[in-house]
């Protein structure tokens, strides 16, 4: 594998997005100090897995997110990606078939990190994994930093060995020795915590076995307890079922009861309705009939004032008839007069010869004023008579109003009682 490409973002100094190619021969970068240049030997390091912060040259891992300039505020997050072309094919086994393989690490400033292979989410192990045996790992021999050759000389017998060891491709089996033998001495603490178990199992069999008859023995008595248990149940549930019946039965009449109480209640309703209603009528009726009494109270007012003035028109009329009848008197008397004056007339028409056409046309003359007298007391007599069947009938319909009065009173007073009564 060689390496391709290298992507920044928000790694320490670089806040942009920052892209490195690496293409064949030797990539050299040149600046003057302070402008970065070992950030990049620092991101190559820690996107292969590296996580002390002495070995990136910070006091915490969150040192390595962006933390802010004066043209731009600080980042929340830091991701590098590299990328290796597999041109030969000698990839890791499982990769082989890659043309590129891509390894990004991210991480944020709550301590969390995300790493992917190809962009497949992994484990920091697996990234590890990848890399023995090729020098490339987070402290592989292949990222001579400034001073690493001086520390390979100065270094210790074990660190010289485990640089030959890796430069020799040995690392790896190492790795896979280390931890196959801490496998083994868990294997071995667990074998010891078995062991002792066991011993611990072996002192507790004759317990056990006890236990064992005393559990047979309690589950006999168990058994028989459960089938005595189920006899008690059976005849409580037997007791429950009559209790049930004789409940359902007492229920059935209680609600027959409801159910007739229930109805009484309805007609009662009914009934009270009917009552409201009847109620609502007679009370119509009675403001009807109150209507009708004052009606009625009217019409006797008025025929009192009717009669009133009729008795005044017969009071008159009487004393038209007795005029009438004085002056009959006097007009009989003038005739009774006038008949003697005819004998005396008779008597002396003898005598009086001369004097009879006179005595004639004076006769006739009385005679039309008595005429005249009569048909003047004949119709004084029909005016008195007409005058007497109308007072009749006044009187007869101040009878009948006061009648109806009464009567109008006395429907009322029932149906004030009657109200009172509902």
């Amino acid at each position: 594998m060689k390496l391709k490409k290298l992507e920044l973002i928000g790694f320490k100094s670089f806040y942009d997005k920052t892209t490195f190619d690496f293409s064949a021969g030797i990539t050299a970068i040149v600046g003057p100090n302070g402008c970065g240049k070992s950030n990049i030997v620092d991101a190559i390091r820690w996107v292969l897995g590296e996580h002390a912060p002495s070995y990136l040259r910070s006091k915490a891992l969150e040192d390595v997110i962006f933390a802010g300039s004066d043209a731009a505020g600080p980042l929340g997050m830091a991701e590098v990606t590299l990328t290796f072309v597999n041109d030969d094919g000698n990839a890791p086994p499982g990769y082989e078939s890659y043309a590129e393989i891509s390894i990004t690490r991210r991480t944020f400033r709550d301590g969390e990190s995300e790493f992917s292979i190809n962009k497949v989410p992994c484990r920091l192990k697996d990234i590890a994994e990848l890399f023995l045996d090729t020098g490339a790992g987070a402290r592989g021999y292949a990222i001579i930093a400034q001073g690493k050759v001086g520390e390979i000389v100065d270094a210790r017998p074990d660190e010289m060995r485990m640089i030959i060891e890796e430069a020799a491709g040995v690392a790896k089996f190492r790795v896979r020795r280390k931890e196959a033998e801490r496998k083994m001495e868990s294997t071995r603490q667990n074998l010891a915590r078995v062991k002792d178990i066991l011993e611990e199992v072996r002192r507790q069999i004759g317990a056990l076995e006890r236990q064992v008859r005393k559990a047979e023995r309690y589950k006999a008595l168990r058994s028989e307890l459960k089938g005595l248990d189920l006899r008690v149940a059976s005849r409580k549930r037997l007791e429950m079922t009559l209790a049930l019946e004789s409940a359902r039965k007492a229920l059935d009449g209680i609600e027959d009861a409801l159910l007739s109480a229930r109805s009484g209640l309805t007609r009662m309703d009914a009934g009270l309705e009917e009552g409201r209603v009847t109620l609502a009528e007679r009370e119509r009726l009675l403001s009807d009939l109150r209507g009708e009494h004052a009606r009625r109270k009217e019409e006797a007012a008025r025929r009192e004032a009717e009669w009133d003035g009729l008795r005044g028109q017969a009071e008159q009329l009487r004393r038209m008839v007795l005029e009438a009848e004085a002056e009959i008197g006097s007009l009989e008397s003038e005739i009774a007069e006038l008949d003697a004056r005819v004998a005396e007339a008779d008597g002396e028409s003898t005598r009086r010869g001369e004097e009879l056409s006179l005595a004639r046309a004076c006769w006739e003359t009385e005679n039309a004023s008595m005429a005249a007298a009569r048909e003047v007391h004949r119709l004084a007599q029909e005016e008195v008579e007409r005058a007497k069947s109308d007072l009749i009938v006044r009187v007869s319909q101040h009878s009948d109003a006061r009648s109806g009065a009464e009567a109008l009173s006395q429907r009322i007073a029932e149906g004030e009682r009657s109200i009172a009564r509902s």
